[in-house]
């Protein structure tokens, strides 16, 4: 409350008390309109401004307050494709550096790069690390047009996805 925060309600009860503590919002909102059309009523052309601008606020405190329609099935298989993708580039990168490597793990990244094919250090983490980040391989990509590394660069963008599968949300029609 009263903090630029992101709060998801966890029941049916606290998406009411969310909803309501937020009309008061909506209610805010209205007297500000009202102030607004009194103050340029004189002008016309201010007017117009102001009406554009206000038109915009219903679709952006719906979407807000109710959040977006999802298809929660056609988000999962695309989540799982990322996840399955990332795993195909995984072998991939396995076959092309021809032994074991796990490409989300920036110490046998770093190490495979800088130390199994002598590549320039690009970078540096906070701890003096090599950097294998995403701007790092990037720069590798581009000194060494590395197939490795572009590939490696795929996996990190399919994993980040991926990795979203674990995510919670509150579906409202749940109401326990």
């Amino acid at each position: 409350k009263d903090q630029a925060t992101s709060w998801r309600p966890r029941s049916y009860d606290q998406q009411t008390a969310l909803l309501r503590y937020n009309s008061r919002d909506v209610y805010t909102q209205r007297a500000v309109w009202q102030a607004q059309r009194e103050y340029v009523a004189g002008d016309p052309a201010l007017l117009a401004s102001v009406d554009q601008v206000n038109r915009s606020i219903y679709p952006y405190l719906w979407t807000s307050l109710r959040g977006l329609d999802v298809d929660a099935g056609k988000l999962l298989a695309y989540l799982r494709g990322r996840k399955s993708r990332a795993a195909e580039l995984a072998r991939i990168i396995k076959i092309m550096v021809g032994h074991d490597i796990n490409p989300g793990s920036t110490q046998q990244l770093a190490r495979y790069f800088h130390e199994e094919m002598d590549y320039p250090v690009v970078g540096k983490t906070d701890s003096g690390a090599p950097a294998v980040d995403e701007t790092a391989m990037y720069k590798i990509l581009l000194k060494t047009k590395s197939p490795v590394a572009s590939v490696a660069l795929a996996y990190k963008r399919a994993a980040k996805v991926g990795s979203m599968l674990g995510f919670k949300h509150y579906e409202p029609n749940n109401r326990r």
